[in-house]
């Protein structure tokens, strides 16, 4: 078999269909989807002002980690509306599990946001602690939705 695709075929191997596919996640769904506070980022380098509070504080990764772990349930959402009826997956599958735990951090990420934001007013930055909390909540939403996508691509 040849390492890059199927001896029958010649079409790439799912491993390389993924890789890809992640590839493609990464740039769109990552880069692109946190590029507000790269702006952010390169605006505060030139006040001289770059600080975890200034950066972070505003609470914009709650809505980018809403934004990839939306993501992550639609990969799966169209995977299974291609696919036919009596071979979707079940609820405790993986995909079951990737898609439940991508809903859990989507809700958590706006919920959280939506509470700091009422609670903080205009012109109020979030906490160092609400800061972790957004760092957190978007790490998970990441790593879901990393899975979400690997599992989405057929066998």
């Amino acid at each position: 078999m040849a390492p890059t695709g199927t001896a029958t075929t010649g079409a790439p191997s799912r491993r390389r269909r993924v890789g890809v596919k992640l590839a493609k996640w990464i740039f769109f769904t990552l880069f692109v989807g946190s590029f507000p506070i790269l702006l952010k980022y390169i605006f505060l380098l030139i006040d001289d002002n770059v600080g975890m509070k200034t950066l972070l504080g505003d609470g914009e990764l709650f809505l980018i980690a809403a934004g990839i772990s939306a993501a992550g349930i639609g990969e799966l959402y169209f995977r299974w509306r291609s696919t036919p009826q009596g071979s979707r997956p079940k609820s405790d599958s993986p995909e079951g599990v990737a898609v439940v735990c991508s809903c859990v951090v989507w809700a958590l990420g706006a919920a959280v946001y939506s509470k700091y934001a009422v609670d903080l007013g205009v012109g109020q930055t979030l906490t160092m602690r609400g800061i972790w909390v957004s760092i957190i909540i978007s790490f998970f939403a990441v790593v879901t939705s990393a899975a979400c996508v690997a599992i989405s691509e057929p066998k």
